[in-house]
């Protein structure tokens, strides 16, 4: 078995937060409607962005993970 560098990126911001409540569902995935060739967003307050990048990293077998406390800022690594 060959062996696995691991690293780890965070981007963190200093804004508003989130509740933990929000972090629950922040990772809303996009889901492909059956027989309509269409993406159907999950109702949450993600932006298309970050459900990409979630996509993505996970994709290439990697992790996405949030901390955030309201009020102090949120980190995503």
């Amino acid at each position: 078995m060959a062996n696995k560098k691991l690293f780890a990126i965070s981007v963190a911001d200093t804004g508003t937060g989130m509740s933990a409540e929000k972090q629950k569902h922040i990772f809303c995935l996009l889901m492909q409607e059956p027989g309509a060739g269409q993406l159907v967003i999950n109702d949450c307050e993600t932006s298309l962005t970050l459900k990409l990048a979630y996509e993505y990293v996970k994709l290439l077998g990697g992790e996405l993970h949030v901390q955030s406390q309201e009020g102090l800022g949120t980190t995503f690594t």
